[in-house]
């Protein structure tokens, strides 16, 4: 049979894992070869599998597994497929290319090769497995070369593939009754593969047909040290076993080549080292070492004792083969979106609007691509938005020797288009999204055919601006790299007209790409708060934010005396970090007003909070009377939204996009930047009114539900993709005319 024309059953065995499977699924769809079915058996699920299944329920087939064992979900596979080869390939795993299926295909020459396998990595390039072998004692040696001698029977080692990347002669597995259903998991497809070139197949490594890998957490793997270490010794026990079974030896032998196992013992020291490094408990210690040694008695038990759970059944198929329809996945968007800070516990600016956004693509079925920077380079699927952390590499670009700060975001910067290539070969990528800030996708502006749009906040020159800084030649390269991404960006967002016109001024330029106003939204209803917790006598006052120049702290310290001494019932929560040094004062904020007002006896209703999380943020607001955000400048200010989202008036300045949010004397008051007497009288106004603070704050919530939602956002920006998705395309294809 022409190897084209072999049917392939991609089988995907899950278990609560529901976005992962949505992101595979995806993914295949962009496999070069064409004649694929694909089988997901899913059990016994309580998460939302059975919802993102339901999307693709006519281009799959769906099947179901009772119990939580991988054996039995592989057998119930392998009897739902149709193709002359399967290939299974876990739910946390995706293929490293489009060329996964066709080139595993191209070694199922002839009828002798029972297996093709490739490499697991890791998303950074680490090898989980190349080449893999084995011996009958459970050695398994993870990384090899490939070696036709060993696939000989009753040979020293035999070749063997990972679970997660292996494809099957479909009459294979079928003469050998499938897959031993006595294997929960671990040493399951070790266990086939001895029993496939035991039979006369051959095991085949491919050098190129492989897969990244997550290993994401589950019900067999909590985290990398707590393991089921009862299942795995048991598998091993049993195993050791039944390969052992027509060596020449004594069951006394054998029990001791199962309890003398250099895998087994190494677990042992494994547990000690754990121990040591406080990865684990002392509990933890007793706990692992028990149920090892009991999960290997019983295996050794049950090799002696129990029939081998073969499962012959797998050859009665009645299902017709159908082919994936691939087009399935052209409903949904590959995004790829840029923040160097942190946006799975996101603080302020870029990280908490890139999350919300994020949130909404994923509601809609998209998927979707946060890359960030690390410690470690990872990939974790969390609630379905693919967090990919990055390790910068330092650069050797000698022309930016003596400018610290281009080269540390040119190295970001590279390092991120660098990911989104790889991402493009899994994927295909549609879009980059990025934020103006530090020019992330600068490198992937000039580089990538992927369209990039950028996303309009406070930019570099009205940072320097604030802060009084002089332009050295290192700020002033920066803002030539601001003004190359804006010029070589698709399309550009403004999150209000103010950032828009202020860019156009500051840079004397004027958008020539399509642009449009986003602004910024959050959901009106995601509350993480209970209500109100403090004494309704007291007024509180509450600021969140970076305690610097920016956020307008000179006009914060300098009305608190005035408020404190006049209106006794008044207390100041000020949350954020409060360690940033400003060369104006000398000094930080914080110092600075704990210093001059050191002995006053109203000192203790100003708590400095510094950092606080998500929840504890919150509560504030919804304990506060009145939020104050006195800013010399915010392109947008979505924290503004955050305190309409719990009814609060606000208080910001006349400047940047805050008066788009602020509808002064409605939904709050603006104050004139820099203006501490300005900003203090107008805090005073609420202070005094109770009516027009709770009036204020009915008004804004209105306002916000009218204009400032999570879902108007990600609605207009995920139409404004699709425009410049499309506008791009049609330039592409304009080119590749006039060059004909």
């Amino acid at each position: 049979m022409c190897l084209q024309r072999k049917k392939v059953s991609v089988i995907i065995n899950t278990h609560n894992r529901a976005w992962h499977i949505k992101r595979l699924i995806d993914s295949l769809a962009n496999q070069t070869y064409e004649n694929f079915e694909i089988i997901v058996v899913n059990g016994p699920s309580d998460d939302n599998t059975n919802d993102i299944l339901s999307i693709y329920k006519n281009v799959i087939r769906i099947e179901s597994c009772p119990v939580v064992n991988l054996c039995i979900s592989r057998n119930i596979g392998i009897a739902a497929s149709a193709g002359d080869i399967v290939a299974f390939i876990d739910d946390d795993a995706v293929p490293c290319d489009k060329y996964w299926i066709e080139n595993a295909v191209s070694f199922f020459e002839d009828e002798t090769t029972g297996a093709v396998g490739g490499d697991s990595k890791r998303i950074n390039g680490d090898i989980e497995f190349s080449c893999g072998y084995f011996n009958v004692i459970g050695e398994n040696f993870v990384i090899g070369k490939p070696n036709q001698n060993y696939n000989s029977p009753k040979g020293e080692y035999y070749n063997r593939v990972v679970g997660c990347n292996a494809f099957f002669l479909r009459d294979a597995l079928v003469e050998i009754g499938g897959f031993d259903e006595y294997y929960a998991y671990y040493l399951d497809e070790t266990d086939v593969c001895l029993r496939l070139i035991n039979n006369g197949y051959k095991i085949l490594h491919h050098p190129y047909s492989h897969v990244y890998h997550e290993a994401a957490k589950g019900a067999n793997r909590k985290s990398q040290f707590h393991l089921n270490w009862n299942v795995i010794s048991r598998s091993l026990g049993y195993f050791i076993i039944k390969a052992t079974d027509e060596m020449n030896l004594s069951k006394n032998e054998r029990i001791e080549k199962a309890k003398s196992s250099p895998i087994f013992l190494g677990w042992l020291k494994d547990f000690e080292y754990m121990l040591e490094a406080n990865n684990i408990t002392k509990q933890d210690y007793k706990e692992f070492v028990l149920a090892a040694n009991k999960g290997l008695e019983e295996g050794i038990r049950d090799g002696f004792k129990l029939e081998r759970k073969l499962n012959f059944n797998i050859s009665l198929n009645s299902k017709q083969f159908a082919v994936f329809d691939k087009s399935i996945s052209d409903n949904f968007l590959d995004i790829v979106m840029l923040s160097e800070n942190d946006v799975v516990t996101p603080i302020g600016g870029c990280s908490v609007y890139t999350k919300m956004l994020a949130e909404g693509f994923i509601k809609k079925g998209h998927n979707v691509h946060i890359i960030s920077k690390g410690e470690l380079a990872v990939l974790n699927n969390i609630e379905g938005i693919n967090y990919y952390l990055i390790v910068p590499e330092h650069l050797s670009i000698s022309e930016l020797d003596d400018y610290p700060n281009c080269h540390r975001i040119t190295d970001f910067s590279y390092a991120c288009y660098d990911k989104i290539k790889q991402l493009h070969q899994i994927f295909t990528i549609d879009i980059i999204e990025t934020p103006l800030w530090d020019t992330y996708g600068l490198v992937s502006a000039h580089l990538s055919p992927i369209p990039i749009i950028t996303r309009l906040e406070t930019p570099l020159k009205i940072v320097i601006e604030t802060f009084g800084k002089e332009i050295d030649a290192d700020l002033s390269l920066l803002l030539a790299y601001e003004k190359s991404l804006l010029m070589h960006s698709d399309g550009v967002i403004a999150i209000s007209d103010n950032i828009k016109n202020t860019i156009e001024e500051l840079y004397s330029i004027k958008f020539a790409q399509p642009i449009i106003k986003n602004y910024l939204g959050i959901n009106p209803d995601k509350i993480i708060s209970g209500t109100r917790k403090i004494d309704d006598q007291k007024i509180i006052i509450f600021f969140i934010g970076r305690l610097e120049r920016r956020k307008g702290m000179d006009s914060i310290i300098k009305s608190i005396p005035y408020i404190l001494e006049n209106y006794p019932n008044v207390e100041f929560h000020i949350a954020g970090d409060d360690d940033i040094y400003d060369e104006q004062i000398h000094d930080t904020y914080k110092n600075k007003f704990l210093k001059e007002n050191k002995g006053k006896n109203w000192l203790k209703k100003v708590i400095f909070m510094g950092k606080i999380a998500d929840k504890a943020k919150e509560q504030e607001f919804a304990d506060c009377d009145i939020f104050i955000s006195p800013s010399l400048y915010e392109s947008f200010g979505i924290i503004f939204i955050e305190a309409m989202r719990h009814k609060k008036p606000v208080i910001g300045c006349n400047t940047g996009g805050m008066p788009e949010i602020i509808e002064d004397r409605v939904t709050g008051l603006l104050c004139e930047p820099g203006d501490s007497k300005d900003f203090t009288d107008k805090l005073e106004v609420l202070v005094k009114d109770k009516s027009m603070r709770e009036k204020m704050g009915t008004a804004g919530y209105n306002r916000l539900e009218k204009e400032f939602t999570d879902d108007i956002m990600c609605e207009h920006t995920l139409k404004f993709y699709k425009d410049i998705i499309s506008m791009k395309k049609n330039i592409c294809k304009s080119k590749s005319s006039n060059s004909i």
